[in-house]
């Protein structure tokens, strides 16, 4: 049961930041299209790439929270 437990907790780590930050994506672009406004694309990018920083860096320390227990 450890093992099981263990394992789903590296598959959180893996997919659930790039999950969101394509979420989060996506619906950026949804609502720009809805305003109809424009931003720089480089802007979204980098946006994306802090995005994913952050929500790794949150599943990493949630994983490593839970891990021992």
């Amino acid at each position: 049961m450890l093992a099981l437990k263990r394992l789903l907790l590296v598959i959180l780590v893996l997919t659930l930041p790039a999950a969101l930050t394509a979420l989060l994506y996506w619906a950026t672009g949804a609502l720009l299209a809805a305003t109809n406004r424009v931003i720089d694309p480089q802007i979204i990018w980098l946006a994306a790439i802090v995005e994913f920083v952050a929500f790794s860096f949150v599943a990493v320390l949630e994983a490593r929270d839970r891990w021992s227990r």
